[in-house]
């Protein structure tokens, strides 16, 4: 643990995402029977209490040896329940950073010290690399594989009538006792995470909920019941009480709404509703590049920068500023562009489509963004050849030239969107090309990605 804490080199978000297993594995004596599912579920609610997303998905796992090559498989794709006990192997999938979490990895090793006692680690890639919810889901099939020192580390999705434990009826049954130990191992971590230089790194993460308990909490005392159930003193209205950490109000402010409100019209009068006005205008300015630079995360993939015009900001009690409209989309599947994030999403029934005036951002739903500019022969080549384009989305990624200046360089355009990387506020993902389907006069027809044996007409500005 205090290597973990310690080490300046780790990610903030990643210092996170290690703690609180570490401190699952230090209270674990032995490895028990059924250890892959309780270690999966308590942190599973572990996370949840920090506002971190987690899928628990049972897996098959196979390790590939580095020197000689030689591969071992353990569990199955159909795993089976006995008495309670899950013949199988499960992980969990966290979709905001896409990272796997394997804390009892460790129990599937040969000899002793020879596998580290826990992976927390990105996959080097996805097969297949779409998500199945917007939540960011990963479908059943899924192959995850992960580089270690020992090797390569291979898991696999079971098929979807086994792979979520979380809505299992057998896990249901033991919820409660997961839940209630996942809140205890979140306050164990809090009680760590709020002390000194490490207080000020977990300031940077995005994650407002985690930022609200920090204040709620403060220095507050705390106590640990024999059976394990931990409370903090806290003082409100100058009165003291004991709080489990789920029962302690925190202030964070939604300023998230729909993307489609009713009244897409600016309202006049003193009624005007600024902040939805921003949260529902489609309209960006954008900026293409042929491939990948190192801001906008490397590869010889075409790439659209879209930037909103406006931004909502949203504030957890003067910490954690992040950005509604790039919430909104990292909601519906796109991920969270953090520094050294490597695992981009495809977002199979989204499209990026090429207008008369620029491009457009579409989904399943409905237009996000829309973009007047002129797209050179070459980049568009590009978007036919690989037929997907990598869209980021923020409001500072580099587009705009600001304010008061006269020239903005390239180089400058890669130091705000690297800044703007840091604190949060961009948004990533694969996203399908579309292309360009003229009708005559003003309409325009475009593929319709989610049911591809049909055309559809829409209308646009």
């Amino acid at each position: 643990m205090a290597m973990v804490l310690g080490a300046e080199e780790i990610d903030s978000a990643l210092l996170i995402e290690m703690l609180l297993p570490v401190l699952w594995l230090s209270r674990l004596e032995a490895f028990a029977v059924n250890s892959s599912v309780e270690g999966a579920m308590v942190l599973h609610h572990a996370y949840e209490q920090f506002g971190i997303t987690s899928y628990v998905y049972t897996v098959t796992f196979s390790i590939t040896d580095s020197s000689t090559d030689w591969s071992t498989k353990y569990g199955r794709l159909d795993p089976r329940w006995d008495a309670g006990v899950l013949d199988g192997h499960c992980l969990l999938w966290l979709p905001q950073s896409g990272r796997v979490v394997d804390a009892t990895v460790e129990q599937f090793s040969t000899a002793p010290g020879s596998m580290p006692q826990l992976l927390v680690g990105r996959g080097t890639s996805l097969t297949p690399p779409e998500r199945t919810s917007a939540g960011g889901g990963l479908a059943a099939g899924t192959l995850l594989p992960v580089l270690s020192p020992v090797g390569l580390l291979h898991y696999e999705l079971t098929g979807p009538e086994y792979r979520d434990l979380v809505s299992s009826s057998l896990t249901q049954e033991a919820n409660e006792q997961y839940r209630r130990a996942g809140v205890n191992l979140a306050s164990r971590a809090l009680t760590l995470l709020r002390v000194g230089p490490v207080a000020e790194r977990v300031r940077k993460v995005p994650y407002p909920r985690l930022h609200a308990l920090l204040d709620a909490v403060g220095n507050a005392e705390f106590v640990v019941e024999p059976n394990g159930d931990f409370f903090f003193t806290i003082r409100s209205d100058d009165v003291e009480r004991s709080l489990r950490l789920d029962a302690i109000t925190i202030e964070v402010v939604d300023a998230l709404v729909s993307r489609y409100p009713e009244d897409r019209e600016p309202r006049p009068g003193p009624e005007h509703d600024l902040v939805k006005e921003t949260l529902s205008d489609v309209a960006t300015e954008a900026r293409v590049l042929r491939s990948g630079t190192t801001a906008t995360g490397g590869g010889d993939v075409p790439i659209v920068l879209f930037e909103p015009r406006g931004a909502v900001g949203v504030q957890v009690r003067g910490f954690a500023t992040l950005e509604a409209q790039a919430e909104g989309i990292i909601m519906a599947g796109f991920s969270r562009f953090l520094p050294n994030f490597t695992a981009v999403p495809r977002l199979s029934s989204w499209s990026v489509r090429h207008t008369p005036d620029g491009l457009e951002l579409w989904d399943g739903g409905g237009i996000w963004a829309r973009a007047e500019l002129s797209v050179d022969d070459e980049w568009l080549a590009a978007a036919e050849a690989h037929q997907m384009v990598r869209v980021i989305y923020g409001v500072f990624v580099g587009v705009r030239v600001p304010h008061g200046r006269v020239s903005y360089t390239d180089a400058d355009r890669e130091v705000e969107l690297v800044r703007a990387r840091h604190s949060g506020i961009v948004a990533v993902a694969e996203i399908p090309w579309a292309g360009k389907h003229k009708a005559p006069g003003s309409r325009w027809w475009h593929w319709n990605r989610r049911t591809a044996s049909r055309w559809t007409v829409r209308r646009t500005s």
